[in-house]
């Protein structure tokens, strides 16, 4: 061993060392990433500023790491892969839903959907709704 570099054979140990915590920091970091990074929520049906045509509306899509699903603060069940779908009902015309994903530690993740229900239900009364055709009689 060398008086002026005392590290002069220790250089090895130093190196695998140090490749070694960059592995263990890298990895932890990745395997970290998803709690860190929080909930993620992808809508799938219906697209914002969609058309839909009729009464209800299915809306669906993918969670992860979600503990709680809400649409328009009503409970949503969630599958085992994050997957969810529900049926609404949304009177005609312009719409705002609103979709709120916790997970456990309590970080909430807000999504907004707007779509034009043009949904025209038949009128009570008329000749559509009871089926019967409309029959002409001259005298």
């Amino acid at each position: 061993m060398s008086p002026l570099n005392p590290f002069a054979t220790q250089w090895p140990v130093i190196v695998v060392g140090a490749l070694a915590f960059i592995c263990i920091a890298g990895y932890t970091l990745f395997v970290a990433s998803p709690y860190l990074t929080g909930p993620t929520l992808t809508v799938v049906t219906p697209r914002d500023n969609d058309t839909v045509t009729s009464p209800t509306v299915t809306i669906s899509g993918r969670t992860e790491r979600v503990s709680y699903l809400s649409v328009n603060d009503l409970p949503v069940p969630l599958l085992e892969d994050g997957a969810f779908l529900v049926e609404r009902s949304f009177p005609p015309g312009y719409t705002v839903v609103v979709l709120k994903a916790r997970d456990r530690f309590g970080r909430e993740l807000v999504s907004t959907i707007r779509f034009l229900n043009t949904y025209n239900p038949p009128r009570h009364g008329t000749q559509e709704e009871s089926g019967v055709e409309a029959s002409t009689e001259s005298n």
